[in-house]
């Protein structure tokens, strides 16, 4: 599965990385046509973007690869943001919702690669650190 790993100049992008010790902010799934990204957005839930808004959004994206289905995650797509799980990140608890699902988290359910009970803890680095990069697309 072919994934884009992002950041921008955006104060939240900036919070997110240092919150997660993470060099990038945020983590979508490229469709198998390569014309959209599969992500989760904090107001908006799982969506498909197009890759064009995708790229301009962001100051950084780099495509790599992982193990893993994008067809897990477009069946969530329509499904809102999990902000439990992601308050849950910064005070070490485990309070996500099955139905809700924040940017790392739903690349790590279509991956296949992390225990179920523990993908509401997964962060961009992580994704990061179990990808294989292939190119820098902007930055």
């Amino acid at each position: 599965m072919k994934i884009l790993l992002s950041r921008s100049n955006k104060i939240g992008s900036l919070l997110i990385r240092l919150v997660t010790w993470s060099r990038f902010s945020h983590v979508g799934i490229l469709t198998d046509c390569e014309c959209y990204v599969i992500e989760s957005l904090m107001f908006k839930g799982v969506v498909k973007t197009d890759i064009n808004d995708f790229i301009e959004r962001n100051s950084t994206v780099e495509l790599a690869k992982m193990q893993g289905n994008q067809q897990v995650a477009a069946k969530y797509i329509g499904c809102g943001y999990d902000w439990p799980a992601l308050i849950g990140i910064m005070t070490h608890r485990d309070w996500g919702k099955s139905d809700r699902w924040f940017c790392s988290e739903l690349v790590a359910k279509a991956s296949g690669m992390f225990r179920e009970s523990r993908t509401g803890r997964i962060t961009p680095e992580h994704i990061f650190m179990v990808s294989k990069h292939v190119k820098r697309l902007k930055g």
